[in-house]
Parts: structure tokens; C-alpha cells; sequence
């Protein structure tokens, strides 16, 4: 694990110590929950990025998407999400899909 110094402004730190305490988590836990969250939020954007530049991926309205979903009866399964989740990581480099896989697999 690597190791970051940062300073925050005073009001940061108060509100992160009370959020600490009311969530019974360490400031650090918190801190490292929000970036990994950060760093999993702009990675699936560049893979929504990538997906919106590639013309073999359709694009389709909203309206569509709910015409197709009105004849489906059941979700997929949870092991069907992750594969397809996984397959859309494709072209990721892969420290980056590492750390969205594993994302996946926590939530």
C-alpha cells in the first residue's frame, strides 16, 4: 500500500473527524474509501468515453431502451453482470481493471 500526505483545511478536518466518529471508521478509512470511490468514478468514465467513440457500440435513446426492456421478464444473474461487466474492460489497462474488478466484486 502507498502512503499520501495531504492537508485539509481546518473545516475539512472538523467535519472529517465527526463523520469518522458518527460512522465509527478512522479518518484514514474514510479518506481511502473516497478516493478509491474517485478513482472508480473516473475510470468508468473513460470506459463510458471509449464506449460512446467506438462506432461498433450502439447508441440508443432512452426510449428504446425502455421499449427492449418492456418484454424482459427477469434480470440476468449476478454472475451475468459481473461477466459483462468485465467485458466492457476489454481495452483497460490492467492495474485499472484490477481495481474496477474488484470494485465490482465488493458491491
Amino acid at each position: 500500500m502507498t502512503s499520501f500526505s495531504i492537508d485539509l483545511a481546518d473545516d475539512t478536518a472538523t467535519m472529517l473527524r465527526e463523520i469518522a466518529e458518527v460512522t465509527a471508521k478512522t479518518p484514514d478509512s474514510l479518506i481511502r474509501q473516497a478516493v478509491e470511490e474517485l478513482v472508480a468514478d473516473y475510470l468508468g468514465g473513460r470506459i463510458a468515453t471509449q464506449r460512446l467513440a467506438d462506432p461498433s457500440d450502439e447508441v440508443i435513446s432512452s426510449a428504446e431502451l425502455r421499449q427492449r426492456r418492456e418484454g424482459v421478464e427477469t434480470a440476468p444473474a449476478p454472475t451475468e453482470v459481473l461477466a459483462m461487466a468485465r467485458a466492457t474492460l476489454v481495452d483497460v489497462p490492467a492495474a485499472e481493471r484490477d481495481l474496477l474488478t474488484r470494485k465490482l466484486v465488493e458491491h
